[in-house]
């Protein structure tokens, strides 16, 4: 990271606007970085977590006081990384509440269709006809005006109708 102050700048710009619901790609435009930078901050701090919590267990499974103290002691990346973490959980827990507040069904379907696309999410179905090739349909209007037709020309009533009596 840049000066330890530019970076107290910019790291709150960019929780403040993804705490506003921005995305990633706008809170670093909006800090005045790129996204890329942003994103290799966020690894870097997932590293530096990964490595501090490996570090707690492997104190705690023997037992050793300092285990506390490494996830006490984060380094920036890692704290930064958490906090952006904890504001787009609660950003997403927003957002979700007012979705069932409004009981709109639309929006809930929505909702769950984007979140948990292998269970709600719209599939594409593929139907095929004998031997994979397509499946013939017939407009059904076209084909009771072929019925009719065929049994008028033979004389026939349609079916279900009554012949006019005579007279």
């Amino acid at each position: 990271m840049a000066s330890a102050r530019a970076s107290q700048s910019i790291l709150a710009k960019i929780t403040t606007s993804l705490a506003a619901g921005n995305t990633r790609e706008n809170a670093a435009r909006t800090a005045g970085i790129s996204t890329e930078t942003l994103e290799k901050w966020l690894a870097e701090g997932k590293r530096e977590l990964v490595d501090a919590e490996a570090k707690s267990r492997f104190f705690e499974e023997h037992h050793d006081p300092r285990a506390a103290m490494v996830l006490e002691g984060l380094p920036p990346h890692a704290l930064f990384y958490q906090s952006v973490r904890e504001i787009e959980a609660k950003g997403e827990s927003s957002v979700l509440e007012r979705l069932l507040k409004s009981n709109k069904g639309e929006d809930l379907r929505w909702y769950l269709e984007r979140r948990f696309p292998k269970t709600w999410g719209r599939r594409a179905l593929e139907v095929t006809g004998r031997d994979g090739g397509p499946i013939e349909v017939k407009d059904a209007r076209e084909s009771l005006l072929s019925k009719l037709l065929a049994n008028t020309a033979a004389g026939e009533a349609p079916d279900g109708d009554q012949e006019p009596e005579p007279g």
